[in-house]
């Protein structure tokens, strides 16, 4: 494990909470043993001093702020990961909080008149989501992080992207732009529920969602509407459109949970479709989404005309 002498340094600290919620189920260890050493590992390589590391709760000190956001998303990383490869976590949420300030280093401890705060602060971030304190935030130039930190309901705090390298909606730009490309490259969207996939493409559209017997992709779920919203295909993207009264909660590509209502939101990369409630205290189902590109088969390829001859049309 990374040691820092001690005396007087500038520097990031990182506090993340993290909890699952189960239905009648009280849950007294979000992360297993694994995955806690491998998030002491990740921030080690990233010269972090590891000063608390549990199920509940990773606390570290880096000298780079810039790290200090790389293990922020790697950690909503593996908590996303851990949603994914196991339906019966789906309640599983981190919050993570990123501070930035001068403190005094003792015996391995960090010592400041900020660090204290982060704990209190942390119930502040979005389920699933990552969130800096403006004295972090300011340790990058502007355009830096991209896309840019949002406002929260406080002024001192700011929601940060849980991707790396580029943006969210870059990310979205670059995929849906495979829809049009003319060498054979298409975007495919795979929807499960209770783990079986469904395979659609843009000419399936619209894809109802609901508890009525009529949509394509039947959800059950005490706040789920009869028809709870469709995915739609315009301008070469895949949208997720809610119709409910109780809204939806979408977790995007980039990790981050956002609440929509009577709104529209892109599909790209793979998250999750939660009818009126969070994932975290969903009862119901939830549809879990993939969007990525495919390559069509050769033309000459057993079975594939029919794909070849749709996707021509589409792209003329």
């Amino acid at each position: 494990m990374t040691q820092i002498s001690d005396g007087q340094y500038r520097g990031a600290a990182l506090y993340a909470d993290f909890s699952e919620s189960r239905p009648n189920q009280i849950v007294d260890a979000p992360l297993n043993f694994a995955e806690v050493r491998e998030l002491t590992s990740a921030a080690t390589r990233l010269e972090g001093m590891v000063m608390e590391a549990t199920p509940r709760k990773l606390y570290v000190f880096f000298p780079e702020p810039a790290n200090a956001l790389q293990m922020a998303r790697r950690v909503a990383q593996l908590v996303a990961s851990a949603r994914d490869t196991d339906l019966s976590r789906l309640g599983l949420d981190a919050r993570v909080i990123l501070g930035h300030g001068a403190v005094v280093i003792e015996q391995a401890r960090v010592k400041s008149d900020w660090t204290f705060r982060l704990a209190g602060l942390v119930s502040a971030v979005p389920q699933n989501g990552v969130a800096g304190l403006r004295d972090f935030v300011a340790q990058f130039r502007p355009g830096e992080i991209m896309p840019p930190p949002r406002p929260s309901a406080r002024s001192d705090l700011f929601i940060l992207p849980m991707v790396d390298n580029e943006s969210t909606e870059n990310q979205e730009t670059r995929l849906a732009g495979l829809g049009t490309s003319t060498d054979g490259v298409f975007l495919v969207l795979t929807l499960r529920v209770r783990g079986v996939p469904q395979t659609f493409r843009s000419s399936d559209c619209p894809i109802l969602i609901g508890r009525d017997k009529s949509c394509g992709v039947q959800v059950s779920g005490e706040k789920s509407s009869r028809v709870h919203g469709r995915i739609e295909f315009e301008k070469e993207k895949f949208y997720y459109v809610d119709d409910s009264r109780n809204g939806t909660y979408v977790l995007t590509g980039g990790g981050q949970e956002l609440l929509i209502k009577n709104e529209k939101i892109v599909l790209a990369g793979e998250g999750a479709i939660s009818p009126g409630a969070p994932l975290s205290t969903q009862t119901g189902e939830v549809v879990r989404y993939s969007c990525t590109p495919s390559r069509l088969s050769m033309a000459g390829d057993a079975g594939s005309d029919g794909d070849t001859k749709m996707m021509r049309t589409e792209q003329q």
